[in-house]
């Protein structure tokens, strides 16, 4: 694999394949042209997808796996064959790769003529099977092979366990934010009138992407956190003059990475692990009365925050596909505010509803969260948020 982001592939980096001659190996293939034969394609890319990815390169020759010349592809073709491969991903395969799982980039090389690569990552989904001649592929050093029963075992085995691994995490983490034992101090308790005390609510939400679990993420956390101080920053921060309240952030590493909050009363933070999950966790603003109530302000400031964090992400190389979970703490017997109060209470201490997956890149965040916020709404009695417009989240 070209060790270069996709999009910052030129000229130069396919010449460095030949002058620091590059072998075709586990993440790396050449083609010299387009190939007609949709299985022999197919059978390139789920190797990729079912290995730990890889770069599939048009439009040059090779030699025993050596690069030797770049005749390059007529550049009209190009997008047709991108489309077509798409299409291929989609049909050929079983699971299909999701459109956005692979990538491409046309790299211009002489005249009317380019070099085109095909970047394929390591799938979620794996294993994928090339539906024509019902096989599963692998890779190894010298290149595509079958893969044997015990691997196919352990690749179904691993593709059920990132969900169930992500459970896991999501639910230690919130018996840890129950208990107050999150690396910042928060409301434990608050009173309630005559009533004694009560657990403070929390909101909790998960951003993990599956390369957590892969063994593939570490993040050097040291090396980042200057562009961590100016770009992590806890949801508090995203309401009313934003640069005002960035003022009031601290930060710091800790053991599982790096966390923002706020330095006085300490209502939010946000913590950035080093396989690349992101915790973020809200203390929203409750109302205690004939109906105590749990106000959902929390929900514009993660619409605010969620494209930054996906943002950062992506700058630190952590892609989707992202498992999206969203948890309330301590909010048994409680209601909810938004536009109304919520005609029932909640029925459990900690609400977890079903997490949602997103595959692309640039994913649209609102309609994501929107998920997330109507079955929220939905467990106390109502159809969806009051800030759900048109697809959009709303100040109310």
């Amino acid at each position: 694999m070209i060790q270069e982001r996709l999009a910052n592939i030129q000229k130069q980096h396919i010449e460095r394949l030949f002058s620091e001659p590059t072998r075709e190996d586990r993440t790396t293939e050449y083609k010299s042209q387009l190939s007609h034969d949709s299985n022999a394609l197919m059978k390139a890319v789920s190797s990729f997808a079912n290995s730990i990815g890889g770069d599939l390169i048009f439009g040059i020759n090779a030699k025993d796996g050596t690069p030797t010349s770049a005749p390059a592809l007529d550049r009209n073709l190009i997008d047709k064959e991108i489309l077509r491969l798409m299409q291929l991903s989609r049909s050929a395969l079983q699971p299909p790769l999701p459109l956005r799982e692979i990538d491409f980039k046309e790299v211009p090389w002489d005249g009317e003529r380019s070099i085109l690569i095909v970047r394929v990552p390591q799938s979620w989904a794996r294993p994928h099977q090339v539906k024509a001649n019902n096989m599963f592929y692998g890779r190894s050093a010298a290149g595509a092979y079958p893969l044997d029963v015990s691997e196919l075992r352990e690749l179904f085995a691993m593709s059920e366990q990132f969900p169930a691994r992500a459970n896991k995490f999501v639910e230690e983490q919130l018996s840890k934010v129950q208990d107050a034992q999150r690396p910042v101090q928060m409301t434990k308790h608050i009173a309630l009138h005559g009533k004694g005390w009560h657990m403070a609510t929390k909101m909790v939400f998960h951003l993990i992407p599956v390369s957590a679990f892969s063994g593939g993420t570490r993040i050097d956390i040291r090396s980042i956190a200057p562009q961590l101080d100016q770009n992590l920053h806890p949801l508090g921060v995203y309401i009313g003059n934003e640069a005002a309240e960035v003022r009031k952030v601290a930060s710091r590493l800790n053991l599982d990475g790096y966390v923002a909050y706020e330095r006085d009363q300490t209502r939010s933070y946000v913590q950035l692990f080093r396989n690349g999950i992101l915790e973020a966790v809200q203390a929203p603003d409750e109302e205690i009365g004939t109906r105590n109530v749990v106000v959902t302000d929390y929900e514009v400031r993660l619409s605010r925050a969620l494209p930054n964090y996906a943002k950062l992400l992506s700058k630190l190389e952590i892609e989707p596909p992202f498992f999206l979970h969203l948890s309330l703490v301590n909010v048994r017997d409680w209601y909810l505010r938004g536009a109304f109060t919520s005609k029932f209470a909640f029925e459990t201490d900690i609400l977890r509803v079903p997490e949602i997956m997103v595959s692309e890149g640039e994913f649209d965040t609102d309609l994501a969260l929107l998920q997330l916020f109507n079955m929220i709404w939905q467990a106390v009695g109502e159809e969806k948020s009051p800030r759900e417009k048109d697809g959009k989240i709303v100040p109310l």
